[in-house]
């Protein structure tokens, strides 16, 4: 399946973002409580986004998620 992203007009692209930026604060913020509201998968990935970011500022050792539940299988035993 082709990406829409990519059938997107970059000109377009940056039109909407010129628009955006002109944008005060308070309507910028509900604009992107509709887009993240309205487009389910788009909240998915920022979600993601967020612990991923968070996930690199804590102290400590990056494990697979096989050694994970291994871990996790012991620790109930």
């Amino acid at each position: 399946m082709a990406n829409k992203a990519a059938s997107v007009p970059a000109t377009l692209i940056e039109v909407l973002w010129r628009e955006y930026k002109k944008l005060k604060p308070e309507m910028k913020r509900q604009f992107a409580e509709r887009i993240l509201r309205d487009d389910t998968k788009t909240m998915e990935d920022v979600v993601d986004y967020i612990l991923i970011e968070k996930a690199k500022r804590v102290k400590g050792k990056a494990i697979d998620l096989e050694e994970y539940k291994a871990k996790e299988k012991g620790a109930r035993s």
